[in-house]
Formats: structure tokens, sequence, C-alpha cells
């Protein structure tokens, strides 16, 4: 142990001889079990750092945490890294944490973090968020999480959030989690409101009330003549009444309450944006009416799609609530700043039904907090029996465990599963119509189901992390391809195999495909089902684990990181020159873009004819021409330069998943990219005789000053497109426009037009820089 000890204090010289190099060859040389020391993950989270690789070295930090949760190095290195990074509120948690600790040996170091990050975040400054989340803690369930954890992490991205909520859970779900309100601020307000008609209270509309309801969805729906008739209609009959009264849902007594509230007791002046989120549906006629009244910027999050909704069985022919619901959709997010679904798939929905622009809706999914886990312990023994675990809802329409309950049947039946060796925990609750008793009864394996109801969130992970095989419910009918089920994201992050019902090329087994955490099958393949199970039972009984890809696949589904997303998207809604972050743009590229373009051959791509044309201007030069391409992206024209025989190339890109590709994309030519901030690279001081930058310059605030970085004398050649979108801080709509924006810092030797399509097209430049 003394040997280890020594082992260490040599590695953590070389670090503060900033040798980072030589202290990480000595760690390679150690064990897989030693290197999950907490100090060696805290030396190398400082090592990233040094580096600024901040997410990795948070992800190394918090690891060390978990093991030594008091330990006052690790904490004040968790708070620099998030300091360098001006994520103050969380760099401030953590030094406060550090500040409890008894014996501190630096308390002047500790205090001199905190009077920087104090001093930053009054530099900064706040803007504000209107959040109104039905859903939020107290209650708990799978529509709570979103809000939650984007209210969590709001303040490290300069968004000081205030939510309005339901104040107790509606009839039929009776489910609450006090735990969760540890993650809410005391810095958020929170504003409660009673919901008189779907929660537990019992109310009787007067006729005065029932009018003002009316006039509200009228108002919200005022120009559509035919909601309007329909509105008319259905209010002259008692039974129609009722159930106009309860659209878009049992909500729209609390919406139009909530919007009472808000004029009564908040100014909206204060705020600088206005964000709603549904389910429930009615969430959004408040942000409507609000952004109508007083033209605040409003961000719709549509947790689930309305029209499209794949759980939703309407006649569409005669079902008058569905032309209802349809205008009020297509009214929602063609008026919303700026529209955000969980997939992609229901993005193009929006997109292909209400003629949505690129620009107007983004998808985010849901996924997981790495907080959550910091407490989750590691289950290193094998369990007694071979567990498989869901967590969620169960009901029978949509969501039956009877494929799987038959296919454990016979596995047993078959003598390859023990059946006293087996135990299947389910976390969550029915729904009315399920049927689960009678069909634990029916396959025989009552005495294997372990219904545990409804349990906090974070003992429900714990739960998942012992099990040996998570098992999750979409749907097998194509109808739910655009679906994920919320839970999928800590699924991953449990790092424990996943069996998925979901159809074949839909959002999940795409999900499980990429990060090669799972397996998706159909409700109806047994013998899959079968094989899936016996693979991970055999797994269990000879106590080995799936090899699985690194957590870095996953990351993009962190939380943290997926607040960043919104904060872009809310920044963008107020302020059309905010610069777009790398984190951003690693989200994109991981996901590959609309229609899946950047992870597509060069040939494919949607901008392989204005790259040919690109090629044009290139093909009489020489060969051997040196070239630095700036933003260079996924590395598809690198690609294209290579065929060509243009190798003396060198690409710069600031967000790592491109880079990532890019060598994927290139694997001859890795050491041609790199990742930095082309303001600060030395990728300038190298030899070179041409620039390429497509598409960059209508991304950043200061496009002169990064000319201005290219040396005189130098080829040039450059692209902007004519199209807006929620990623550019300016717009072209002409090749004049381009001129006369460059002329000055580019001898302009010759501009062309290159369409896409009827609307889009790209504007091409060369020239020579000037002095």
């Amino acid at each position: 142990m003394d040997y280890f000890r020594n082992y260490i204090e040599n590695i953590e010289q070389l670090v503060i001889s900033k040798e980072y190099e030589e202290a990480l060859d000595l760690i390679d040389q150690l064990s897989e079990e030693q290197k999950k020391h907490p100090c060696i993950l805290n030396i190398v989270g400082v090592i990233c750092t040094y580096g600024k690789m901040y997410e990795k070295a948070d992800s190394f930090f918090l690891r060390a945490l978990k093991e030594q949760p008091d330990n006052v190095e690790f904490l004040y290195n968790a708070a620099y890294s998030a300091f360098c990074q001006q994520n103050y509120m969380q760099s401030l948690g953590w030094i406060e944490k550090c500040e409890q600790q008894e014996n501190l040996t630096s308390p002047e170091e500790i205090q001199e973090l905190k009077d920087e990050i104090q001093r930053g975040l009054y530099e900064r400054g706040n803007r504000k968020v209107l959040m109104v989340a039905y859903y939020f803690p107290p209650l708990s369930g799978s529509g709570v999480f979103r809000s939650l954890k984007l209210a969590k992490y709001l303040p490290e991205n300069q968004w000081q959030p205030t939510v309005i909520s339901a104040d107790k859970p509606p009839r039929g779900w009776d489910f609450s989690d006090h735990s969760l309100l540890k993650e809410v601020l005391e810095t958020i307000q929170v504003h409660r409101l009673p919901d008189l008609l779907s929660g537990h209270q019992q109310a009787n509309l007067i006729t005065d009330e029932i009018n003002k309801l009316l006039e509200f969805l009228s108002m919200v729906l005022w120009g559509d003549q035919t909601a309007i008739l329909i509105i008319r209609q259905l209010s002259r009959q008692n039974e129609t009444l009722k159930n106009l009264l309860t659209f878009p849902d049992s909500t729209l007594w609390w919406a139009y309450q909530t919007v009472q509230y808000i004029e009564q007791n908040i100014d909206l002046n204060e705020f600088d944006l206005l964000y709603t989120t549904s389910g429930p549906h009615a969430a959004h006629l408040v942000g409507y009416y609000l952004k109508k009244k007083y033209n605040i910027p409003w961000v719709a999050d549509f947790r689930d799609e309305w029209i499209n909704n794949p759980y939703f069985d309407f006649d569409l022919k005669n079902n008058p609530y569905h032309k209802l619901l349809y205008s009020l959709e297509k009214r929602i997010v063609t008026n919303a700043s700026h529209t955000i679904t969980i997939s992609d798939h229901a993005k193009q929905n929006y997109i292909d039904t209400y003629g949505l622009k690129q620009h107007q809706v983004t998808s985010i999914t849901n996924g997981y907090d790495e907080e959550d886990f910091a407490q989750i312990l590691q289950n290193e023994k094998p369990n007694d029996k071979f567990t498989i675990a869901y967590s969620g809802l169960i009901y029978s329409k949509y969501r039956d465990v009877s494929p799987l309950l038959h296919a454990i049947r016979e596995l047993i039946e078959e003598d390859r599963i023990d059946k006293n060796m087996l135990r299947f925990r389910i976390i969550g609750v029915e729904s009315n119509d399920s049927d689960l008793a009678e069909k634990t009864l029916e396959y025989g394996l009552e005495k294997n189901i372990e219904a545990l109801g409804y349990i906090a969130h974070r003992e429900t992970l714990q739960f998942c992390v012992d099990a040996d095989l998570l098992f999750c419910m979409i749907g097998s009918d194509n109808k739910f391809r655009g679906c994920y089920t919320g839970k999928v994201f800590d699924y991953l992050r449990c790092d424990q195999p996943i069996l998925a019902f979901a159809p074949y090329e839909g959002a999940v087994d795409l999900l499980l495909s990429e990060t090669g955490h799972g397996t998706c099958v159909l409700e109806s393949e047994n013998e899959k089902i079968k094989e899936v199970i016996l693979g991970e039972y055999k797994r269990w009984q000879e106590n080995t684990k799936r090899s699985y890809l690194p957590n870095d696949n996953i990351y993009i589904y962190e939380r943290r990181h997926l607040t960043r997303i919104f904060a872009d998207i809310f920044a963008h809604c107020i302020n059309r020159n905010e610069e777009i972050s790398a984190d951003t743009y690693n989200y994109i590229y991981l996901k590959g873009g609309a229609g899946q373009n950047y992870h597509k051959h060069y040939t494919e791509s949607v901008y392989y004819n204005s790259w040919k044309q690109a090629i044009s201007y290139l093909i009489f030069l020489n060969r051997d021409i040196p070239i630095i391409d700036i933003g260079c992206g996924v590395g598809q024209f690198a690609n294209m330069l290579f065929d060509q025989g243009f190798n003396n190339y060198h690409g710069l890109d600031f967000a790592e998943e491109a880079i990532a590709v890019a060598k994927q994309t290139n694997p001859k030519f890795q050491d041609k990219f790199m990742v930095g901030d082309a303001f600060k690279s030395s990728i300038f001081e190298l030899d070179y005789e041409l620039v390429i930058l497509f598409e960059i310059l209508e991304h950043l605030n200061e496009d002169l000053k990064l000319l201005g970085k290219i040396k005189p004398g130098k080829k040039v050649l450059f692209s902007v497109p004519n199209f807006p979108d929620n990623n550019h801080v300016r717009y072209f709509s002409s090749i004049e426009q381009v001129i006369n924006r460059y002329s000055k810092s580019v001898e302009i030797l010759d501009a062309k037009t290159i369409n896409l399509n009827d609307s889009l097209c790209i504007y091409y430049v060369a020239g020579i820089k000037l002095p």
C-alpha cells in the first residue's frame, strides 16, 4: 500500500511540474483496478482540466467524489473545472461544500476561487425565463424530469428560471416524490397553483365560469372559422360541452387560471422568455395567450405530439375534436418563437404536417443526470438470482408484458433457465386496464415477479443498476418508430444490457444500435426474445459482463449537456446574433443532422453539387498546395479533397464530435484533424497557401476578425448560404450582399451562386487575402 501511495505521489509531482505525458505514462502502467482509485481519477481529471477537456474532467471528478464525497481536493478541482466553463452556480455549489469540511489546509485558496466565482456571477448577470410546467416536484412521474433537470441546470447557462406548476397530482396520478425537491435550487421560485377540475379538489363550474372558459378557448383559436364553428356547435349540448371544457385535455381550467394568476401576480416585463411544456397539452395555451398579448419570446416544448401521437385513436373524418386539435397544434407551432420535440421523427412530422422550416423546430431528447448516479452503488457481486428489471407504466394495450412472460415460461419448460434462479422486478404502476396479476398466474410466474409499485427516483435507479437485464416497452407497431421512453436514457447510464420491444429502424432501435447498449426486438419474435434472455442468463451464471462502448458514447444525453442546447435556443430567440455553443454542434453531429446528412458519404450529401463547384476552383492548383480548412465539420469535403489528391491538408473544428467523425471518415489522415477555437488556435501559424471556410462566417459575430488572421496574399475560398437558421448570426439574400461585406478583407476574384433547390443556395467566393 505504501508503494502505491508513493507511486501516486510521483504522478502528482509530475502533474505539478506540468509533465502531463509522463504522468499519463505512469497511470497507463497501473492495473485496471488501480486506475479506478479515486486519487488516480482525480489526477486524470486535473490533466483533462489543463487540456481544457472540461466535460471529461467533470466525469473523472464525479467518479472520484462518488468514492470520497467529502474530499476537499476533489471538491476544489470540480469547482475549478466548473468555473473554467463559466458554470458559476455549479462551481459555487462545489466550493461551498468544500468550505463545510473540517481541517482545511488552504482556506485562502478556497476563498480566492469563491471570490472569482461570485465576481463571474456579478459580471455575467442572468436572463430570466418563466417556465410553465404542470408537472414539477413534489409531483413525480415521467413528465417531471425534463422540466426539473432543465430548471436545475439553466442557472449554469446564465438563465434564472421561475416555475409555475400544479400543486397536486391529478386524479388517477397519485405519485409524489419529495426527495426530488432537493434538486430544486433555493434561488428558483416555484408557484404551485391548484387544478380544481382534474386535481383532487372537486368543483362544479357555474355558467359565468363556463363562458369564460369558452371565451378563452375561442380567443386562442380566433380567426379559424371552422374551429370557432365547431366550438359553437359543441357548446350547445351538455354532453359535448362537457368534453369541450376538458379540451385539449382536462387541465384547460388550470391553464385559464394560470393565465389569470400570471397577469395578476407576475410582471412579465421582468422575464426575457416564456417556456411551456406539454403534456398536459393545455400548458401551451398559456404560452400562446401570453405571446400574443405581450409579445414575449416563447418556446413550446412538446414531450408528446398531438395529432401524430401514436397513442391517440381518432376517427379522422368525423371527429370534431381531432379538427380542433389540429387547428390548435398548428396555431401553437406556427406562433411559437421556437418549437422543441423529443425526437427527429416528431420534428419531421411538424415540418411535414404544418410546414415548419428546419430552423423553426429542434429535437432534444430526454436524458440522464450524472448527479443522480453519484450515490448509486455498483454491485460487484453477482445477484443471487438472474434479475430482469422494468421501470415504468404497465397497461395492456401498448405495454403488455405477455410476450416476455411467454418467452420466460418456454425457457423454463425447456430446462434452459432454472425457475428458482430468476426474478422479474417491476418498478412502477399498472393502469386500470392492466391484467398483470392474471397473466402472472396464467404463465405460472407469480413467485418470480416482484411488483414494487411506485418508488423514489434514485431507489429506482439503484434497482436498475443492480439488474442483469433491463426491459423496455414501446410498442412494435411502426407508428411507434418516433417514440422514446424517458427511462431508456437512465437505462443507458446504468451500464446494463437492455431488451426493448420497439419497431426496427425506430428511435429506440437506432439509439441502442448507436450506443451498443442493447437489443431491439418485436413482441412477436418469441425466439429472438428467448435468445436475448438466455444470453444474459448465461452471462449471469458465468459471472461475466458484456463489453460496452465507452460512456463517452452516451454523454450527449446527459441532462447538463442537453440543457446547454436549450439555453442556446433560448438565447437565439431573444438575440438573433447569439453564437451557438460547441455542445449544440456536438449534439447535431452525433445525431447526424437533417436527413442524417453528416453521416453520409460526401457523394450523398445535399452539398455535393456545391462542393463540385469548390473543386472546380482548385482543380488547376498544384496537388501539394498547403491547405487549412477552418470549420471542417465531419470531414466530408476533406474526404473529397483527399480523393482528388490534395493531401497537404489540415482541418480545424471546435466541436469534438465533428473531429471524431472526421477521423473515422478519413482513417488514413487522422492526424490532419484537430479540435480548437479558430481565434485561439495555432493553425494560422502553419505553412499554408489556401484557406477554406465553408459555411463558417455566417455563424460568427467576429467574422471579419477571423478573416484578419489570414496572412495577406494567401488564397481564400469561402461560402455562405442564403437561408436563415437558428445557428446563424447573419443572413445573406444576394451575392451582392456577400461581396459588399467581405470585399474589404478579400480581393474577390470570382463569386458564384450554386442552387441547392428552388429556394436555397450557397454563395461561393474565391479571392486573395488583402493586407
